[in-house]
């Protein structure tokens, strides 16, 4: 059983490989994406991988949504998944949101 220590080491050691991950695919994405598109593109992947889901009912602590899903989908069918579904689509829909946001900020901007 994982200790509150180990617990938030992992969640941590989790966050920063994420970040690592999605600097080098920014940096990979340079040449081929506008920066807003590169922007919006990561924040989305972003929200996919970090949002937080409890992993059964009655468990107090937290897992990454992506997993959470994958596993409900493959052990206990399609029904169980949408409970860890949910907090992916609603933090990627904000994530696009603020993409949307920025495109206009920046289409706003260069009509000036």
């Amino acid at each position: 059983m994982l200790t509150a220590d180990s617990y938030m080491t992992a969640w941590i050691i989790y966050a920063l490989a994420t970040a690592g991950a999605l600097v080098l695919l920014y940096l990979w994405l340079r040449s081929s994406l506008g920066g807003t598109a590169r922007f919006t593109l990561l924040l989305t992947l972003a929200a996919m991988a970090l949002t937080p889901a409890h992993p059964e009912t009655g468990v107090t602590t937290w897992a990454p949504a992506i997993f959470v899903a994958g596993f409900d989908l493959l052990t206990q069918g399609p029904e169980s998944a949408p409970r860890a579904l949910v907090p992916i689509l609603i933090m990627v829909a904000l994530a696009l949101v603020v993409g949307l946001v920025l495109t206009f900020l920046k289409w706003v901007a260069r009509r000036e």
